[in-house]
């Protein structure tokens, strides 16, 4: 009821959270899942559908205060984030994650369509885990998130 409340003050009502909130994390007992928050559907649904092959269950959001609110309430694995979003870029998400003591020590992967190194300078000194530009190899993150979230390593890339 704190995040609702701290939420509604901030403007997003139910309504809008309800919109903005793609899904939560399923209650496995214990199962290993990661945050992936992205504005294009179709990467966002490839990613999950190669990722949920090595045993990670993957919550997508679709903008970033969507992301953030998943991100609060529900503390993920890791967390690939995206740039360029809607309701709230992937800096500002960035910043208030690393700002807060209940999202601060979640790993956050930037993949990104922007190639700029001031940018990547920037994401890290706002604590990035990783910065990756789109499009990348798999495999280089398979490497990553193995630094945080046990996978499955029978499955094929």
């Amino acid at each position: 009821q704190i995040v609702d409340t701290i939420f509604s003050l901030l403007g997003a009502d139910d309504q809008q959270a309800a919109e903005l909130l793609v899904a939560e994390p399923e209650d496995s007992s214990g199962k290993r899942w990661i945050l992936h928050i992205e504005d294009d559907e179709e990467l966002s649904l490839g990613l999950k559908m190669r990722l949920e092959a090595y045993g990670v269950e993957v919550v997508r959001a679709f903008n970033g205060m969507a992301g953030y609110r998943t991100a609060f309430r529900y503390p993920a694995e890791a967390i690939i984030l995206d740039m360029e979003l809607p309701n709230g870029n992937g800096d500002y998400v960035l910043r208030r994650l690393k700002e807060n003591p209940v999202t601060r020590n979640i790993p956050v992967i930037i993949l990104t369509g922007r190639k700029d190194r001031n940018l990547e300078r920037m994401m890290y000194n706002l604590g990035a885990a990783a910065f990756f530009n789109k499009p990348m190899e798999f495999g280089r993150l398979l490497t990553e998130l193995r630094k945080y979230c046990p996978l499955d390593a029978t499955a094929a890339v």
